[in-house]
């Protein structure tokens, strides 16, 4: 297990990585991936999904069983979804289906269907925050924060008025139905071949700082961006609580909807 420190140490290292289009740099990344903690693969294959060359290294190796498909997090999935190669589309169709073509703004029929489901089950009562606890770390904790732990991606849910299921549920399973203003999600593509998303932190004439979904801040210098423009759907991907049993679904919203930490 990584330490803390050895975790950030390796984050700068994938940071700096990220500037250099070397084959090499991709096969490195994947050579040493399994030593890498949990947190700091999802940095990793932000990193690979980032430049089409090793975005399809990244693919290849799970078509080989080098890496397995269910540890691709679902952000990368989006990322990947992103870059405009036919093989790369083939290959994450093939993986994990197609795209939904549903306008962002609206709620499919199949998602409606899966507020219901989830719903009918939250119905049947139970659930116990602690067990939820881990469970929000690892499907929500990267992007968000409740109860002074978690991401800075999206917003704080601590504040937010949690015990209202159906609004919670829109949020959750159509995130990019309503979008919160200062969590647009951005496309940048780099003169030096990069597709980035994210919510930008900060920007001024000389350069735009972008969070991505793993959580880590990429600072691009206005120079070498070719194309910013709004991503059209949220950062946040629609299949969150895909795999979860009825029991994992009680106990994370048990957790979500705690009015306060769980002892």
């Amino acid at each position: 297990m990584r330490t803390t420190k050895e975790a950030a140490l390796f984050d700068m290292v994938l940071g700096a990585l990220q500037n250099y289009s070397d084959e090499s740099v991709a096969d490195a990344i994947l050579e040493g991936y399994a030593q890498l903690s949990p947190v700091t693969r999802v940095r990793a294959q932000s990193v690979l999904s980032a430049r089409t060359s090793w975005a399809l290294k990244l693919l290849q190796a799970v078509e080989k069983g080098t890496l397995e498909r269910q540890a691709i997090a679902r952000e990368t999935v989006e990322q990947l979804r992103q870059q405009d190669d036919p093989q790369i589309t083939a290959l994450v169709e093939k993986f994990w289906g197609k795209p939904r073509v549903t306008p962002a703004a609206e709620v499919s029929d199949d998602l409606r269907a899966e507020m219901k489901r989830v719903t009918a089950t939250l119905a049947t009562g139970g659930g116990d925050p602690l067990k939820g606890r881990p469970l929000f770390a690892q499907r929500c904790g990267i992007c968000h924060t409740l109860f002074s732990t978690g991401g800075k991606v999206g917003p704080d849910l601590t504040p937010f008025k949690r015990d209202d299921l159906g609004a919670m549920l829109v949020s959750i399973v159509a995130p990019s139905a309503e979008i919160r203003e200062g969590f647009e999600n951005v496309l940048i593509k780099t003169k030096d071949g990069r597709r980035l998303s994210g919510i930008v932190v900060q920007q001024d004439p000389a350069s735009v700082l972008l969070r991505g979904a793993d959580g880590a801040d990429t600072n691009i210098a206005r120079a070498q961006i070719d194309l910013l423009k709004p991503a059209g759907k949220s950062i946040m991907p629609e299949n969150v609580l895909t795999g979860l049993s009825d029991e994992d679904l009680k106990h994370l919203f048990a957790y979500l909807r705690s009015s306060q930490p769980p002892k």
